[in-house]
């Protein structure tokens, strides 16, 4: 996400494409001549896939915080609680 805004360069040559910033070579890929397909390394997802776990945990953290405040005030639990874990359950299917 470091390059979100930032403006980048594209070199192409037959066989790769090759991405710079401030001309540092940030990217390089094998160049292909085939329509609607799409090319990732392995690597580049990981960090993205990590950090999307943590954000579900996280806000799955704050919901189960939630509910020590909705008992504070009196409210029923066992309704809140079901609510959670079926929130829960859906995201982890889909």
């Amino acid at each position: 996400m470091r390059y979100a805004s930032a403006t980048l360069k594209l070199k192409v040559d037959p066989e790769r494409l090759r991405i710079y910033h401030q001309e540092q070579l940030i990217a390089e890929h094998v160049r292909s001549y085939d329509r609607h397909q799409d090319f990732e390394h392995p690597d580049h997802a990981e960090p993205l896939l990590l950090q999307r776990r943590q954000a579900k945990e996280q806000q799955l953290l704050v919901r189960f915080l939630a509910l020590g405040n909705a008992a504070s005030r009196g409210a029923c639990l066992g309704k809140a609680v079901a609510r959670l874990i079926c929130s829960t359950s859906r995201r982890e299917s889909a």
